[in-house]
């Protein structure tokens, strides 16, 4: 997977858990990399604080940052 593919599945997966979770979506995540981390999957572990600094960085940016354009 590209590193550009890797970033957009990231942003879109913290869209995702911004939508369903609101507030609760970034320590959702972070207890997601936790679990993972501690069955043994490094990767997705991985992935998941990046969502976690998705989701950060989204909310930071206000409500209409995660918009799609159409």
């Amino acid at each position: 997977m590209s590193t550009l593919q890797l970033q957009k599945d990231i942003y879109l997966a913290a869209n995702r858990l911004i939508d369903s979770l609101g507030d609760k979506a970034a320590e959702r995540a972070a207890e997601r990399a936790i679990e993972l981390k501690r069955l043994g999957d490094v990767e997705g572990a991985a992935r998941f604080a990046l969502i976690v600094k998705a989701i950060a960085a989204l909310q930071a940016a206000g409500p209409h940052a995660g918009a799609r354009l159409h």
